[in-house]
């Protein structure tokens, strides 16, 4: 199986859509995915030493995949992007959501700027 490259396409903070749907096809076919929508299992109080080994290996293998997209999140931002979220995210849900609200407070701001502009243009 030929993996997709991201390399042509990083988000620079003006290509959200494009990034998005690159980089959800890319976390999908390395079945990465999961870790944006599912929390991290937890070990029950009482469990068997059977049942409590299995809890343990979901855990562990959550933790990498979260690791691991993560990363590939982070390699496809640009340079000063990569910095920005590095910092701020510890894991992969929350770096996620970082481009989503940096896109969200762009609509924000354009359509606030277009209805002032409107009622701007409405005075006498």
């Amino acid at each position: 199986m030929r993996l997709f490259s991201n390399d042509s396409t990083r988000f620079d903070g003006k290509n959200f859509y494009r990034w998005e749907d690159k980089m959800v096809f890319l976390l999908k076919q390395l079945k990465f995915f999961y870790v944006l929508s599912d929390i991290c299992p937890t070990t029950p109080a009482e469990t068997l030493f059977d049942a409590a080994k299995k809890v343990l290996e979901k855990i562990q293998k959550w933790k990498d995949d979260d690791y691991l997209c993560r990363h590939h999140i982070l390699n496809s931002l640009t340079d000063a992007l990569y910095y920005q979220f590095k910092k701020k995210t510890n894991n992969a849900k929350d770096l996620w959501e970082g481009p989503k609200k940096v896109e969200g407070q762009k609509k924000y701001s354009k359509n606030n700027f277009k209805l002032i502009k409107k009622d701007f243009k409405k005075k006498p």
